[in-house]
């Protein structure tokens, strides 16, 4: 919700609400995005929790490239034991148009799990190793999507 900000309680303008007045925003897209978002992450926290971010493609600092890729590993666990791998297009104009993923092992297959544009279609197929890398189609301006690691 938004607030609606007035009154001289506290500091001017005040957040603080006395009583059960609010107003609704109005960007349900965002709100459902987030609430998505949220609801995936409290499913796979538990999993990764305390686990050490590994780059398979950095945030690009000039912006030319606005892809960035990474995976996860646990204490004691190599890798190739990587659970997900996440990706995001932090361009909002454009798409990314095709890129591989680097440093994967060969012998696994990207199962896609979430996207922030919405539902995953059932019969998508998973990203398999073309000898080079493991190569994503695109992502939509703003997209994030998470894969699964899945061994064949």
């Amino acid at each position: 919700f938004v607030f609606r900000e007035h009154g001289d309680s506290n500091v001017y303008p005040s957040k603080a609400r006395f009583g059960n007045e609010f107003v609704w925003g109005e960007n349900d897209e965002l709100f459902e995005r987030l609430t998505r978002l949220r609801t995936y992450a409290e499913k796979v926290l538990p999993a990764i929790g305390g686990a050490v971010t590994e780059w398979l493609m950095p945030p690009d600092a000039t912006a030319l490239r606005g892809i960035a890729a990474w995976t996860q590993r646990s204490t004691g666990r190599t890798p190739e034991d990587s659970q997900y791998v996440f990706v995001a297009n932090y361009d909002l104009e454009r798409d990314s148009g095709y890129f591989g993923l680097p440093a994967l092992d060969p012998a696994v297959a990207l199962v896609t799990e979430f996207s922030t544009d919405g539902p995953i279609p059932e019969d998508l197929e998973p990203i398999r190793h073309n000898g080079f890398f493991h190569r994503v189609e695109n992502l939509e301006p703003g997209e994030g999507r998470v894969y699964r690691v899945a061994t064949d």
